[in-house]
């Protein structure tokens, strides 16, 4: 490969952003193996997504895995049409962590998506409102 082949390729990189429920983990953890959790987060996305052009076909999260005593993890995976009329597909990892637990329970809602330099802007504001709908609707 060249030197202009690598710096024509667009770098991608992870961009994480996180949201907050007031619920204990094992709460969310048993809403994510609930299987109408691809419909709650197709909601959300629906919602971020607004009135941009793009629609989302479907979402769709794997089986939630434990990694530690106060930390759980799945891949959403989505198909989109974008405003062009190109079908888009993606995936994020979401992460559950404790940041607080007993009676006022605290979860962190982690989520890590690929960008590349052209569009981590668009993709971190769809995402943060991607977030915030999916915290409101745990």
């Amino acid at each position: 490969m060249t030197v202009d082949q690598l710096l024509a390729e667009p770098s991608t990189r992870t961009a994480s952003l996180s949201g907050y429920v007031d619920r204990p983990i094992a709460d969310l953890v048993a809403r994510f193996a609930d299987p109408r959790i691809d419909g709650v987060i197709s909601a959300a996305i629906r919602v971020a997504l607004g009135d941009s052009g793009a629609a989302l076909i479907a979402a769709r999260a794997d089986t939630a895995v434990w990694v530690s005593s106060g930390t759980v993890r799945t891949t959403v995976r989505w198909h989109a049409i974008d405003q062009d009329g190109h079908p888009v597909e993606g995936a994020a990892t979401i992460s559950l962590l404790v940041v607080q637990s007993g009676d006022d329970a605290i979860t962190e809602l982690l989520v890590s998506v690929p960008v590349t330099d052209e569009t981590a802007g668009i993709t971190t504001a769809v995402t943060r409102r991607i977030i915030d709908e999916l915290a409101q609707r745990l």
